[in-house]
């Protein structure tokens, strides 16, 4: 059994996500025995603070996280940039599709009306229809001279364009324990290791919101504290691979897990990912 809670990330403090994380820890080793923690780290849109390590997250997430049942949790870093967040121009295409879509609404409930042969009770369904469309255009078109705005300022301004852009991928950055909890949820057990299924798709997954040196995936690998996070990489910019590498934090109890899963146009690779026997 699998657990994750991606939505701890919005908890106001660092310590009031590890204190849960603990919990979680607890449940899957002392309460049950059997349940794998998947965790993710606090701010893990953010790239390191080497140059203060008071405010570093990887720092902060490995003292928060504590030292018990380590063997019951696999932490992953960074988060996913995803594409959730609607694009203003995207907005405005669908709200021309949606007045399309009212004027045949409108021009068919005319035609119920000419006929006049149809009881009253019987319109119920289409006039709440009806009403529910209507309400909804409105609600678009209260909003077409703010989107057309945004896109004539993104063509005048290159830096608004880039601080919205900048926007957006904050809003569409996502934690990845809950991606990589359907990941394992495929899992079959083959030949005394967990398997799981290959060609598993994730939708709306564009790329990690972090990239990474070789020396700051060894520090996240192999820390002197023993507490390793699963990296997730991406080989080069024009690559369409996604890497996740890394193990549980106590090896010796676990078994080796081959994973290659599809991502939509990414191919999501961990060579040693591991889960408790």
């Amino acid at each position: 059994t699998l657990i994750a809670m991606p939505d701890l990330m919005i908890l106001p403090e660092p310590a009031d996500c590890g204190a849960v994380q603990q919990k979680m820890l607890f449940h899957c080793k002392e309460e049950t025995g059997n349940r794998l923690a998947l965790l993710d780290l606090f701010a893990g849109f953010l790239s390191r603070n080497h140059e203060d390590p008071a405010h570093d997250l990887v720092i902060g997430f490995r003292e928060l996280i504590g030292m018990n049942a380590m063997e019951f949790g696999i932490a992953y870093y960074p988060w996913l940039v995803t594409t959730s967040e609607e694009a203003p121009e995207d907005a405005l295409a669908r709200f021309s599709n949606q007045a399309v879509l009212l004027d045949e609404l409108i021009l068919e409930n005319d035609q119920l009306l000419e006929q006049g042969k149809i009881q009253e009770d019987r319109h119920a369904e289409t006039r709440a229809f009806l009403e529910m469309a209507f309400y909804q255009v409105r609600e678009v078109t209260e909003n077409v001279d703010k989107v057309r705005l945004t896109r004539q300022l993104k063509a005048a301004s290159p830096k608004f364009a880039q601080l919205l852009a900048q926007i957006r991928k904050g809003l569409n950055a996502m934690p990845p324990s809950g991606a990589m909890a359907a990941l394992l949820s495929n899992a079959r057990w083959i030949d005394g290791r967990w398997v799981p299924s290959t060609h598993t798709l994730l939708q709306s997954v564009e790329k990690p919101c972090v990239s990474f040196s070789a020396q700051e995936e060894k520090d996240l690998h192999q820390p002197l504290s023993l507490k390793s996070i699963n990296t997730i990489v991406q080989p080069s910019p024009i690559s369409p691979e996604l890497t996740i590498g890394a193990t549980t934090w106590e090896q010796a109890t676990t078994a080796h897990l081959n994973l290659k899963a599809e991502v939509a146009d990414l191919t999501i690779v961990a060579s040693s990912g591991n889960v408790p026997t």
